[in-house]
């Protein structure tokens, strides 16, 4: 890990693991907190009281209550993780503290370039020893290199000049041992590390090798460099000293790692190479830490953090390096076949073969023919046939390699007997005859009895007739000599060599997931496991005639296969796109491999995977190739704590205070207290240093949530609108391979209710709910006094109205009299008018005499009005008894209207009312009732006269 993962720096000057699960690393440029995920860098601010005091960071140590000392170029700081800040216990910019250590008292001790301080972590008071022994002068007032206090209560001290050590029952620091004084001294004045392993042993690093102190004396075991020892050290300049929990002893040289067997006390080293991408890098080893879970963590000089876990499933990795004669030719690994004396042949695309020892790391560079050098071939495929290696390349045909001899010959197309010289597969079979599968010209067999090759394709006929397109891309024999020959878009043609039979699978007849077969493998119990382009992994069920397959659904990495083998235990082990797949049948489970366990990161390559006679499983592809003995491979049984590393409130980070959220920092906070309607989230992370990239979660919030929220890795929780009230959020960690599940941590969120929904609001909700209800009770009882008052209001209203209405009925009564009197008296009327009028009309036809007939006429037209009037009173009486009808018939309205105006001629004359009557038409026959327009006409003309004044028209 260095500064383009995060890390500030790649300068480490001292590295720590504290109590709660985080990893702490002290650099040139700030101090760095890590969760194996993220960096954390603390640097200082001018600006912030609460900041680092310097960048410079020199020292770390944890004292036994779990509080985080640092030393700096500017003194000594405490980290305050409740506030997410620093304390500073003294500042001077001339005086950096280089070492820290605390003693079971709880006292601090910090070392510098001036002597050594002492401090009371409770009080932060600076405490006075007195060093009364002779020479001790120089240690209060020289350069400290390193403190360190071991299991027995000594404070020792590292210095320029030599090793001292206090003693609590003198007080003081005397000098232990002495320098150069034969074999049993201390070897070198220059003491940069001290440490203690699970012995109780004491080790001390010097400038000129390592020291073990032997039990109760003060002489040493001295452990040197020797060039012509490889079991030595790399170098007797010692920075750092770590024991693990073995008791073997990691140190850190100047010309790189030793490890050190303390029962046999041979040193095994650990260099830089450029041939191993995961190897120590840089050679300057300045810091080392063993973690209690087997985590090894070690800082080299400008090159970071170098980490080595035990517990993390690791494949080897080898790559190409135009650089190095002795790499492997080319990047791209097509082909395996194994080679003599563990060693493993290795075909490349572009490089020709190779041969590989695992043991050195040695690749040699194998041509194998005059015709074509090694040095460019295309190798697609390659087979072990007794002492021979069978090469199938890109238009060159077979190149067959005598590895005893180291000679070689090629068959080609025609010359050699095989049909195609572009070679995909090749498989001997347990009769001893090879098989060929060409690029769409079918298969070719080679009989070594017969020394001659024969053709078998769709095109031939009687035994050697098969059904396939010819692009042959795999052969396989199972456990009774069938031979399965997969092919890239025909399927699987199962073909018996005995009887010359066959069948072929595919999509449509066996549930084949697809037809373009890449690999296919017999299990040791027997079982035919097929790997296709994009269908994923198929075992066949003889049976049912059928696949059964596993795809992404069921856990695969991926849907391309390349290449399957089984192990030595059975499992099935997949190259994919996306890494390596290992099927434990049993548990009918995979487990996913990727770049993160030393894979390379680009595609495997299709039918390039071997399996060694020891078990060693080796996978190529595109950036190299990948080997490993699965049994060796670790499963990570540690158990990471959860931890909350940030609260954010409306999208922004809540620094700890009196008046936030949280009143200390979220990763020791308690509880986070919430105003109504804010929306918040919480960021988790499982401190998995092994393989971070595994970790799923799961979290829940009480009272809220229902179930547990499954979110992968995702890492971030979000709560928007909660209600007032007390939730208690949790979370927790596992990975999918059920490897471990991690405790629940937890936290209490209070929601605070708005002014509206508290006590006192509550309380004034009480009172306005007791003046309502007697607001209510009082406005009910005026309704019902109200109600009362209407009803008697209605009855008395009732009983006038039936009084009107009974004093109605007698009044319409008496009207009914009236009217009834009326209309007798009115024919009583008629018939005395009718019998005036009848005889004044005779009158008036005899009458010759014009002023006779004028009179006549005015006795008729008055008798008329009055027999109108009579008639009015008569039709009142039918209109109350709706009796009145229409009652046309024909005549001259002209002739008609004349008469009637004649009637009040004699009115005008005395009113003095000038009144004609005119017409434009002479008459006008029509059908009218003659009585009701002659009532018409008499009221229009009354209303008229009786409106119009005297001399008017």
């Amino acid at each position: 890990m260095g500064s383009r993962d995060g890390l500030s720096s790649n300068t480490v000057n001292a590295i720590l693991k504290d109590r709660y699960g985080y990893m702490w690393f002290a650099t040139d440029d700030g101090l760095n907190k890590f969760d194996g995920s993220h960096f954390t860098i603390y640097r200082h601010d001018p600006g912030d009281g609460g900041s680092i005091s310097s960048n410079d960071v020199l020292d770390i140590h944890e004292d036994r209550k779990g509080n985080l000392w640092i030393g700096t170029g500017a003194g000594l700081e405490m980290y305050n993780r409740k506030k997410d800040n620093f304390v500073k216990y003294f500042k001077d910019a001339n005086n950096p503290v280089t070492s820290i250590c605390s003693d079971h008292s709880g006292r601090i001790w910090a070392a510098g370039y001036h002597g050594v301080s002492v401090w009371d972590a409770s009080s932060g008071r600076r405490l006075r020893l007195d060093f009364k022994a002779a020479g001790v002068h120089t240690l209060l007032t020289g350069a400290i290199i390193r403190l360190f206090c071991d299991s027995k209560d000594r404070v020792w001290a590292g210095t320029s000049h030599g090793l001292y050590v206090y003693s609590n029952q003198k007080k003081t620091f005397t000098k232990f041992g002495q320098e150069d004084a034969g074999r049993s001294g201390l070897s070198g004045k220059i003491v940069r590390a001290i440490c203690e392993d699970r012995f109780g042993t004491i080790w001390i690093g010097t400038d000129n090798g390592l020291n073990r102190l032997r039990p109760d004396t003060q002489t040493f075991d001295t452990y040197r460099n020797r060039a012509d020892d490889p079991f030595t050290l790399s170098s007797d300049i010692i920075y750092s000293v770590a024991a693990d929990s073995n008791g073997d002893l990691w140190v850190g040289t100047e010309e790189g790692l030793s490890i050190l067997n303390r029962t046999t006390g041979k040193v095994k080293r650990i260099e830089p190479s450029e041939r191993n991408k995961y190897g120590l890098l840089g050679k300057s080893v300045k810091a080392i830490l063993v973690d209690q879970h087997g985590v090894y963590w070690v800082a080299t000089f400008r090159n970071g953090v170098n980490k080595y876990d035990k517990n993390l499933a690791f494949f080897n990795f080898r790559q190409s390096n135009v650089f190095d004669p002795n790499g492997l030719s080319a990047p791209v690994v097509t082909s395996f076949a194994p080679g003599p004396a563990g060693k493993v042949y290795i075909g490349t695309d572009g490089g020709g073969l190779n041969l590989f020892d695992p043991a050195s790391g040695i690749f040699n560079h194998i041509p194998l023919s005059n015709i074509v050098r090694g040095q460019g071939l295309q190798i697609l495929t390659m087979e072990k046939v007794g002492s021979e290696v069978w090469i199938g390349t890109f238009l060159h045909g077979v190149f067959v390699l005598d590895t005893r001899t180291g000679k070689s010959r090629q068959l080609r197309k025609a010359s050699g007997g095989i049909s195609g010289n572009d070679i995909f597969c090749i498989k001997k079979d347990s009769r001893g005859n090879v098989w060929i599968g060409t690029n769409g010209q079918g298969l070719d067999c080679y009989f070594p009895d017969e020394n001659v090759f024969r053709h078998f394709s769709s095109n031939e006929t009687g035994g050697r007739r098969i059904e396939t397109n010819g692009f042959i891309r795999a052969i396989e024999e199972d456990s009774k000599g069938n031979l399965w020959i997969g092919s890239n878009g025909s399927g699987i043609t199962v073909y018996n060599p005995v009887t010359g039979h066959w069948k072929v699978l595919n999509q449509e007849n066996s549930k084949l997931p697809s037809n373009k077969v890449a690999s296919i493998t017999a299990g040791s119990d027997g079982s035919i496991w097929v790997g296709t382009g994009g269908g994923g992994l198929s075992r066949y069920d003889d049976k049912r005639s059928q696949f059964i397959s596993y795809s992404e659904k069921n856990g695969l990495a991926n849907g391309v296969i390349y290449k399957i083998l089984e192990d030595r235990l059975g499992k099935i082990w997949v190259s994919t796109n996306k890494g390596l797949s290992c099927f434990d049948r049993k548990k009918e489970r995979f487990i996913n491999y990727s770049y993160h366990n030393g894979l390379q990161r680009s595609p495997f390559v299709s039918g390039a995977g071997v399996k060694l006679v020891d078990g060693t499983l080796f996978f190529g592809g595109v950036e190299g190739f990948n080997f490993f003995k699965p049994e060796k491979l670790r499963v990570n049984k540690n158990v990471p704590a959860v931890v909350l590393t940030d609260l954010k409130v409306s999208n922004q980070s809540v620094i700890p205070s009196e008046d936030a959220e949280i009143t200390e920092n979220i990763s020791v906070a308690r509880e986070i207290r919430l105003d109504y309607k804010q929306n918040f989230s919480l960021s988790f992370v499982a401190l998995n240093y092994t393989s971070p990239e595994e970790n799923r979660y799961l979290y829940k919030l009480d009272n809220f949530d229902k179930d547990w929220n499954k979110v992968g890795p995702v890492n971030t929780a979000v709560y928007t609108n909660l209600d007032p009230g007390e939730y208690l959020f949790k979370v927790k960690a596992t990975t999918d391979s059920g490897d471990w599940s991690t405790g629940v941590t937890t936290i209490r969120v209070i929601v605070r209710p708005p002014f509206w929904l508290t006590y006192y609001a509550y309380g004034f909700y009480f009172v306005l709910i007791g003046f309502m209800l007697w607001y209510l009770r009082y406005r009910g009882i005026q309704k019902l006094k109200a109600r009362f008052a209407l009803e008697q209001e209605r009855l008395r209203v009732q009983q006038q109205i039936e009084q009107e209405r009974r004093e109605a009925e007698r009044v319409h009564e008496f009207d009914q009299l009236r009217i009834k009197f009326l209309t007798n008296l009115s024919h009583e009327f008629r018939t005395p008018i009718s019998l005036i009028i009848g005889p004044v009309e005779e009158l008036l036809q005899q009458e010759t005499s014009r002023h006779k007939s004028d009179r006549l006429g005015m006795i008729r037209r008055n008798a008329r009005r009055l027999l109108n009037l009579v008639n009015e009173l008569l039709d009142f009486r039918n209109m109350e008894q709706k009796e009145l009808r229409l009652n046309a018939r024909e005549g001259d309205l002209i002739s008609f209207a004349r008469d009637v105006a004649d009637s009040f001629r004699d009115l005008s004359e005395r009113k003095k009312i000038h009144f004609e009557f005119r017409s434009s038409l002479r008459d006008f026959f029509t059908f009218f009732d003659h009585d009701k327009i002659e009532r018409v006409f008499f009221n229009l003309l009354s209303n008229a006269f009786k409106f119009t004044l005297p001399g008017e028209r």
